[in-house]
């Protein structure tokens, strides 16, 4: 009786953890790192928003800077108002973007977008920064944010801490943190009159500096005063400088045999001006002795 209980215990136990698994529980773990991988994915590719409550809730400016190799207009989404890109020339079949300034009446240019109470961003960079610098801003933005009579909110892009080629192209595909700052009131300038293009200009540039300055504050990165342009020029010939330096203090074997060249050349006509030097010398003695000589015979 008591071997049958145990036959019977033994047939309704259920199987150690170091015994077979099971299909159905081998679908389970596979389902569970499915969901685990999906999750992961998911949190990379989104994109993290800091200081929303900045914003206004009508229309406002966000400049922000250039560091993420992705398209901006991805990180629109992320946002619960629609936002534009103002660009200086909007390329075909192009999303959320508009025009800096159209002097067409029927295309819809960034400061229409403003005046529906809506928001648009705007790079004042120009361009990508090559060595994650803040480079100086183009005066659009101080003339959009006077003339539309919208506050500025300065923005950070930042992109995830990758890099190298691989990397840049795996960033663009990750999801940065946008990270908006205090809004800037240029209200005591709306009513400013210009009194010439000079002092417009100047109005200009100071008030994108104070854009920019916000912007460094923000970001924590370096100003630099240069387009970023220029600022990949200085690199590639800091880079060509770099190589011929290189080339100097490793020089190749052509090199090396035309040095080697160069020393034999300069010794051999180093030797051709010591052996001359030496005929002339034996020529001299030669004279001097005739002549003592021949005294000598005269004696």
């Amino acid at each position: 009786m008591s071997d049958s209980s145990h036959a019977g215990d033994g047939a309704n136990a259920e199987p150690s953890a170091s015994g077979p698994v099971s299909p159905s529980g081998k679908v389970a773990s596979s389902h569970r790192r499915v969901r685990r991988l999906w999750s992961r994915g998911r949190d990379a590719l989104q994109v993290d928003v800091e200081g929303a409550e900045f914003l206004p809730e009508g229309a406002a400016i966000l400049a922000a800077n250039d560091l993420w190799a992705g398209d901006v207009t991805r990180l629109f989404g992320s946002l619960d108002r629609p936002v534009s890109l103002a660009v200086t020339r909007v390329p075909r079949l192009a999303r959320h973007r508009v025009l800096i300034d159209s002097h067409d009446e029927e295309i819809r240019d960034a400061s229409a977008v403003l005046a529906d109470g809506e928001l648009v961003m705007i790079q004042p960079e120009g361009g990508r920064s090559p060595d994650g610098n803040l480079h100086r801003g183009a005066p659009d933005v101080a003339w959009l944010a006077l003339t539309s009579r919208v506050p500025v909110l300065p923005v950070d892009i930042v992109p995830p801490p990758l890099t190298g080629p691989v990397g840049d192209a795996v960033s663009a595909l990750l999801g940065p943190t946008l990270r908006i700052g205090e809004p800037l009131d240029f209200s005591r300038y709306w009513t400013t009159p210009a009194a010439s293009d000079v002092l417009d200009g100047v109005l200009l540039r100071g008030c994108t500096d104070e854009i920019m300055a916000a912007i460094a504050e923000l970001s924590g990165q370096l100003y630099q005063d240069d387009t970023p342009g220029q600022a990949r020029e200085r690199l590639a010939e800091e880079r060509r400088a770099h190589r011929r330096a290189q080339a100097r203090a490793f020089p190749t074997q052509d090199e090396e045999r035309r040095r080697e060249a160069e020393l034999r050349e300069r010794m051999r006509v180093q030797d051709e001006r010591d052996l001359e030097h030496a005929r002339q010398e034996a020529r001299a003695h030669a004279a001097r002795n005739a002549v003592r000589e021949s005294k000598a015979r005269r004696d």
